[in-house]
C-alpha cells in the first residue's frame, strides 16, 4: 500500500457494514472503469475508496482490521491510473488471488507481517508480468 502513489482506488465488496463505523471516505455503489462488482447475486455493498497519502495509514491501520477482509469483504480490487493492479476474489481464495509485478519483495514481506497475506509465490505467465500470493 505505502508504494501505490498517483490516481489509486481500492473497491472492497461484501458485508460492509463496519463501513460507516470507520472514519473514512468511500464512494458507496459507484462502478469505476477498472474496478466493478463481481457478484451478481445476492446483490453485496460495494465501495471505492481513493488512496492518497492522507489515508493510506487509515486503510492499514483502521480500514483493514475493523472491516472484516477476511471474513466479511468478498472481493478486493486496486487500481492505479486507469489500470487494475491487484485483485482478489471469492474472499482471497488462493487461486484466485494476484497482484501485478509492480510491488516489491519487501512489500508484500510486510503485508505478510501484518497478517494480510500469509505467502506468494512468483508466477509468469506470456506477456504478463505478475506475483500471484495466498491468504
Amino acid at each position: 500500500m505505502q508504494q501505490i502513489d498517483g490516481q489509486a482506488n481500492l473497491s472492497l465488496e461484501g458485508d460492509l457494514s463496519n463501513l460507516e463505523n470507520i472514519d473514512i471516505q468511500a464512494k458507496v455503489d459507484e462502478e469505476t472503469t477498472s474496478v466493478k462488482r463481481h457478484t451478481i447475486w445476492p446483490t453485496l455493498d460495494f465501495a471505492v475508496i481513493r488512496i492518497n497519502e492522507g489515508n493510506k495509514e487509515k486503510i492499514i491501520q483502521h480500514l483493514f482490521p475493523q472491516i472484516g477482509l477476511k471474513t466479511k469483504v468478498d472481493h478486493v480490487q486496486i487500481e492505479k491510473d486507469g489500470k487494475l493492479i491487484m485483485a482478489a476474489y471469492d474472499r482471497f481464495d488462493p487461486d484466485c488471488v494476484w497482484i501485478g509485478d509492480w510491488i516489491g519483495e519487501g512489500e508484500l514481506q510486510s503485508l505478510i507481517e501484518a497478517e494480510i497475506i500469509s505467502s506468494f509465490t512468483e508466477q509468469k505467465m506470456e506477456n504478463w508480468g505478475f506475483r500471484t500470493w495466498k491468504p
